[in-house]
């Protein structure tokens, strides 16, 4: 018995769109790839999520496999009934109420009229729309028809499912359920396919995982593998990106990232590292030095200092200042303070610094955004924001 219900050679999809900048009366066109060269299989029993960065074909991939799409080059050989829940909730009818529109759903999907009393109990009740069931879908949100469409085909003995951006169709709730259902599915010889955006699916599916980048196949294999490279190289490239876009901005962009009057003047911001070294790339277990040198143009009463440390995301890793701990600044008419944290535990990233010097109120003298940068680099492989001290242990 041949256990692979689907099976693709060689499938790429093109479309023909205006080049941009072409002329309106007299345009240009070109061809553009939206999948290349894909070769899948897929065997009795398993699930299979795709994952991608947005754009890279995902929908096409899952569109042409479930055959909603049969424009495309290559082969496609499909040896089960293959059911798309994502068509299926394009034909659910407006006018109808949810009852009538699970009978519809048994129906499109194989299930014998007699057939269907007995498992439209079992869908009503795993579906788990209440009264809802008795109006109208034009009612229905999308993730009420996801539910009524998903919990027909869980009791027809589907062969072959395809869900597109599962995570998008059901809300925190109804997928747990719908997660425990397809693991059950799987064990009876349903197959599934599921694209998935927000990567948690993989995991809770113990999902043969396919990665599409550049509207292709990259890689193919377990989830705690496949998520792991995939989250490493988007994360570079995001990182890359708002790296280079915070090198390249312009003196006078940096002049207004700066405000406050003046009373007391940051002159610069130096990092040491544990060694008492000048230092821009630091070990996450490692000492970590902030020295802020500053002058006072005209006398205050009070002075404190602050420091945010920022992803390349803007996201603040981390913050303090002198009066959220305590400190009581030495006022001098030129000096210096430091921040010393004694382990950084910063993942391997790059990030900037922002130092402020302020009175107690937060009213600023003189704040600097992005007056410092550092990376830090690490041997080690996890991922986050930041390291606790952490040990295992086993019982």
């Amino acid at each position: 018995m041949n256990d692979i219900v689907i099976s693709a050679e060689n499938i790429s999809k093109k479309i023909v769109r205006r080049k941009a900048g072409s002329s309106f009366f007299k345009p240009e066109y070109e061809e553009k790839f939206i999948l290349r060269d894909i070769d899948f299989s897929a065997s009795k029993g398993e699930c299979i999520a795709v994952i991608g960065e947005s754009g890279s074909g995902k929908s096409s991939l899952i569109n042409i496999l479930s055959g909603a799409d049969n424009e495309f080059d290559g082969t496609l050989s499909i040896n089960a009934k293959a059911i798309s829940i994502n068509a299926l909730i394009k034909k659910l009818k407006p006018n109808l109420n949810g009852r009538k529109n699970l009978s519809i759903v048994f129906s499109a999907v194989g299930i014998k009229n007699k057939e269907i009393p007995p498992l439209l109990t079992l869908a009503e009740d795993f579906c788990d729309l209440g009264d809802s069931l008795d109006e109208n879908i034009s009612s229905y949100s999308v993730g009420m028809k996801a539910r009524l469409v998903f919990s027909a085909v869980a009791f027809a003995e589907p062969s072959l499912v395809f869900i597109d951006d599962m995570q998008s169709l059901f809300d925190a709730v109804f997928i747990r359920k719908a997660i425990d259902k397809i693991t059950e599915l799987k064990l009876s010889g349903t197959t599934f396919i599921i694209s998935d955006s927000a990567l948690s699916l993989p995991y809770s599916l113990s999902a043969r995982t396919v990665v599409l980048s550049e509207k292709t196949i990259i890689s193919d294999g377990a989830p705690e593998k496949e998520v792991t490279a995939f989250l490493e190289k988007a994360f570079a490239e995001k990182d890359r990106k708002l790296t280079r876009f915070y090198e390249t901005r312009t003196a006078a962009e940096s002049e207004r990232s700066r405000w406050g009057n003046k009373n007391i003047e940051i002159l610069g911001v130096d990092l040491f590292s544990g060694s008492g070294k000048k230092c821009s790339d630091f070990d996450p277990e490692g000492r970590m030095v902030i020295r802020i040198e500053y002058k006072i143009n005209k006398p205050v009463s009070e002075i404190g200092f602050s420091v945010g440390i920022f992803g390349t995301d803007g996201i603040c890793r981390y913050f303090t200042d002198t009066y959220i701990d305590g400190v009581l600044v030495d006022i001098k008419q030129r000096g210096r303070i430091s921040l010393i944290i004694e382990r950084s535990g910063f993942m391997e990233s790059s990030y900037r610094i922002d130092v402020a010097a302020h009175d107690k109120s937060g009213m600023p003298y003189d704040y600097v955004l992005d007056i410092a940068r550092f990376k830090t680099s690490s041997p080690i492989n996890d991922r986050g924001m930041f390291r606790p001290l952490h040990r295992w242990e086993n019982d």
